[in-house]
């Protein structure tokens, strides 16, 4: 229970100090993308407390009974750098949310506070974190950036799978 607790409160730590990134397109661009998702990734995620809420099927992610996202359509799964790549298309900021599940079952995001934009920047040698009006745009990024982001950036979401 405490660690639940922990959880939850980490999560909502992560998600209120720092900004979800999102791009313009699928991660990583340019790689295929599978038909269907693997079974090691298919079951139930833990999300604000709800054991199940985020329920991943064969061709389907479902979140907190909402939200359905279905493969090929607004979702893309991919294979990259030992993660499963999971990019969700978000109408709301008309971009994507990227997700990296590692083979340990961890689910990664890229949450960036605004006083590490310019160290970003400087790790990927170019400006990718452009502010507009507080918001930041869509990330542009080449696949090498990807994997750079990847590697040093993204960070536990804290979300084992079930």
């Amino acid at each position: 229970m405490m660690k639940k607790v922990l959880s939850l409160v980490l999560l909502l730590f992560v998600t209120t100090s720092c900004n979800q990134v999102y791009f313009e397109q699928p991660q990583p661009r340019l790689w295929p993308s599978v038909p269907v998702f693997p079974k090691s990734i298919q079951g139930s995620y833990p999300i604000l407390g709800d054991e199940s809420g985020v329920i991943v099927s064969r061709t389907q992610i479902t979140i907190k009974d909402e939200r359905i996202y279905t493969l090929g359509k607004d979702v893309v799964v991919k294979r990259y750098f030992k993660h499963w790549i999971v990019s969700l298309w978000n109408g709301k900021n008309d971009a994507w949310e990227v997700y990296a599940i590692d083979d340990s079952k961890t689910v990664k995001v890229l949450n960036v506070r605004a006083a590490d934009f310019k160290k970003v920047n400087t790790l990927l040698g170019r400006e990718v974190f452009i502010e507009q009006g507080g918001e930041v745009s869509p990330l542009s990024i080449r696949r090498k950036e990807f994997k750079v982001l990847l590697k040093e950036v993204f960070v536990s979401a804290d979300f084992p799978m079930n």
